[in-house]
């Protein structure tokens, strides 16, 4: 998956650190049996996607009316990256071709620091 290329000190002074594919495969399966297509989870740093990618995979499969209602309905995100946010964007999208299950998973993200984000934020991703 792609990433934004960092020196060393932007990436210690931003957090950048990206989740290798093997690592976020065996966390989405350990999370996967306690999840349906109709949760909801947030990743807070979500990076390029990589971690919501395999998850996205071991919820819901290959099965694309699934993978819509969770996209649209249930992954929320926040990078402090808007380049991230984006590239976590297109590694979801080609889970599926519907574009307003995209649009609306992409109005719930909150591009900032995660750390900072008051609960107004955190609230409406988990209630939309």
């Amino acid at each position: 998956m792609a990433r934004e290329v960092l020196q060393e000190q932007d990436r210690k002074s931003t957090g950048a650190y990206h989740t290798d594919f093997r690592l976020a495969k065996r966390l989405a399966q350990l999370a996967a049996p306690k999840l349906t297509y109709k949760s909801k989870v947030i990743d807070p740093a979500c990076g390029a996607g990589i971690l919501l990618a395999a998850l996205t995979y071991a919820v819901c499969g290959m099965d694309r009316a699934k993978t819509a209602h969770w996209l649209a309905h249930g992954v929320c995100a926040a990078d402090l990256s808007a380049n991230s946010l984006r590239a976590a964007l297109l590694a979801l999208a080609s889970f599926t071709d519907d574009i307003s299950a995209l649009k609306a998973m992409r109005a719930r993200w909150y591009c900032g620091d995660s750390l900072m984000a008051d609960s107004k934020v955190w609230t409406a991703m988990a209630t939309e």
